[in-house]
């Protein structure tokens, strides 16, 4: 999901949460709830576009490199 301010430190989005819930809650005896998150870690990835894709789902996941000239 696209976010418009890097930070330091990111948590993890309401949104993101609810998933990992309703999903988890298929497998499990009795549903969690947010009250059984104890803890919580999420990251952020770039995501390196190329120029010509419209919407994310559109833009390459693999690693890019871009090494410049050196300047002495």
């Amino acid at each position: 999901m696209p976010i418009a301010d890097m930070v330091l430190e990111p948590i993890p989005l309401t949104q993101e949460i609810e998933f990992l819930l309703d999903h988890t809650g298929r497998y499990l005896t009795k549903d969690p709830t947010p009250d059984d998150v104890l803890s919580a870690f999420a990251g952020l990835r770039p995501l390196v576009s190329s120029g010509g894709e419209e919407k994310t789902a559109a833009i390459s996941r693999e690693h890019s490199l871009q090494v410049s000239q050196a300047v002495w």
